[in-house]
C-alpha cells in the first residue's frame, strides 16, 4: 500500500511537468543598427 503512494507522482509534480511543456514565445527581435544609448544625465 505504501509503495503505491510513493510510485505515483504527486499532483504538484504533474502540474509542474505540464507547465514545463508550454511553449515559450521567442524573444523579441532587436532592431538592426546601433543600440539606443541614453545620455549620462537622464531625468526621470
Amino acid at each position: 500500500m505504501v509503495a503505491e503512494v510513493v510510485a505515483a507522482p504527486s499532483l504538484l509534480v504533474t502540474l509542474i511537468r505540464l507547465i514545463d511543456r508550454i511553449p515559450v514565445p521567442p524573444p523579441p527581435k532587436r532592431p538592426r543598427g546601433r543600440p539606443t544609448t541614453y545620455p549620462d544625465r537622464l531625468f526621470l
